[in-house]
Order: structure tokens, then C-alpha cells, then sequence
């Protein structure tokens, strides 16, 4: 079981942490993925489970675990309609989110606002039952919305009981970026948990290199395969970080 303390790890207003994605489709390329991220300065894996293939899931998370004991292990089983490759339906999703809740190998479950409340508040309760913080997420690959609805969908991931609040939105012009960063900076101010705030493409990357500037506690970066595009390079993201 992790020992990590995530409040502490992932806290408001601190050096925002450098999460990477492991998406392997199989055990064997997730142990490739394991070792090369070995020595990075990192704080974070995601494990984007809706890559994976086989079956075992708790058998991986087990391996994953005794492998990053120093860093936290963020599960995400990612949706179609998010942006991923899941497209198993709901009682399914929720039999694996479970599964993966109460493994003990976990720190973070990601849990999409897009749920059905009910389904979401069932989750969001078990996780915490079971002494793991929830990241509730929200996308948006065709546009970025105001800055006012993406204020109220940060709080709103609040109210239901989230422990982090993550939006990533695509821009189709700088000022949609700028208007992702104002929104996440007054969101950071306002609320009480950290917060989440990503541009996405290659318009959106000064996003997850200026998040401590406006208040965005984790940006996610990439070794070789990126989870989204405009990830940045983990190694040359972290001498970034350090330089700012």
C-alpha cells in the first residue's frame, strides 16, 4: 500500500507537480514505461487505464505500486466522450473504478464530472471510504468555454466532493488560453482545494509550463507517448519548472 501523504503532495498555492502518463496496452509496455520514468523528476504517474488490453488489473497495480514507491499513482479510466479509449459502459466502469478503489495500490482515482451525479457521489464516497483522494476531471476538445462556466465547474467539483478539481479545455486563440489561466487563478483563490487548469494543444503547452503562476497544482507531461497533445518533454518540463 502507498505511504504517500497526497494533501501534503498535492497542496494549494505549492510547486506544482510533474505527472506523466503510462499508457501501455499490455503489462510488458508498461514495464518499459516503468523504467524509463525510474529517474525523472517526477511526483506522479497517471495510469491511463483505458489503454490497457488484458485483464489483470490489480496484478499491474500491484507490480506498478512496488515500483513507484516514492511517487503518487493517479488511476483513470478515461471515456470516449473525454477523450479516451473506454468505451464500456457505465456499470462496467464502475465495477473497475471500484476494484481499483479499494486495491490499496492507488492514491488518486481521476472521476469524470460528466457521471451521472449519483454514480459520481457513490465513487467520490467509496474512494474516501477507502482512503483515496478523488481528482474529478472535465474536457472539452472542441472549444474553451467562458470564464465564468469554467469558475462554476471547478466549484462545482468542490461541492460534490472532490479532493482536486482538473479542467482542460482546447483553444482556438491566445485569448482562450489567457481566459483558461485568469479563470484557474481565480478558482485557486476562491476555492479550497487545488486546482487544475490545462490549455490543450501545441496553442495551449505555455499552460502546463506557467501553472505555479496561476495556480494550477499539477501539469502533465510525456517520456516518449503523450496521453494529449501539447505535453511536454518531463525531463525538459522539470528544468523549466526549476528555472521559473
Amino acid at each position: 500500500m502507498s505511504k504517500l501523504n497526497i494533501k501534503e503532495l498535492v497542496k494549494k498555492n505549492s510547486r506544482p507537480k510533474i505527472c506523466v502518463p503510462l499508457i501501455g496496452e499490455n503489462f510488458e509496455e508498461i514495464e518499459v514505461e516503468l523504467k524509463k520514468i525510474q529517474n525523472l523528476k517526477i511526483d506522479l504517474v497517471e495510469w491511463r487505464v483505458d489503454y490497457f488490453t488484458q485483464e489483470d488489473i490489480i496484478l499491474t497495480l500491484k507490480k506498478m505500486r512496488n515500483s513507484l514507491k516514492d511517487k503518487g499513482i493517479i488511476f483513470t479510466l478515461r471515456s470516449f466522450c473525454e477523450g479516451g479509449k473506454s468505451n464500456l459502459n457505465i456499470t462496467h466502469r464502475k465495477k473497475i473504478c471500484e476494484t481499483a478503489i479499494k486495491s490499496g495500490y492507488i492514491d488518486i482515482i481521476d472521476l469524470e464530472l460528466s457521471l451521472d451525479e449519483s454514480t459520481l457521489k457513490k465513487l467520490i464516497d467509496t474512494a474516501h471510504d477507502s482512503g483515496v483522494d478523488v481528482l474529478v476531471s472535465s474536457h472539452d476538445f472542441v472549444q474553451t468555454p467562458s470564464r465564468e462556466l469554467i469558475i462554476s465547474t471547478l466549484q462545482r467539483m468542490q461541492d460534490l466532493g472532490a479532493d482536486i478539481a482538473k479542467v482542460a479545455y482546447m483553444p482556438n486563440s491566445k485569448d482562450d488560453v489567457i481566459s483558461l489561466m485568469l479563470a484557474t487563478h481565480h478558482a485557486n483563490k476562491i476555492l479550497e482545494i487545488p486546482v487544475v487548469g490545462i490549455s490543450m494543444s501545441t496553442l495551449g503547452a505555455v499552460s502546463r509550463v506557467a501553472c505555479e503562476l496561476f495556480g494550477s497544482s499539477i501539469t502533465f507531461a510525456k517520456t516518449d507517448k503523450s496521453s494529449a497533445d501539447g505535453q511536454i518533454d518531463a525531463e525538459k518540463l522539470a528544468e523549466i519548472l526549476d528555472l521559473i
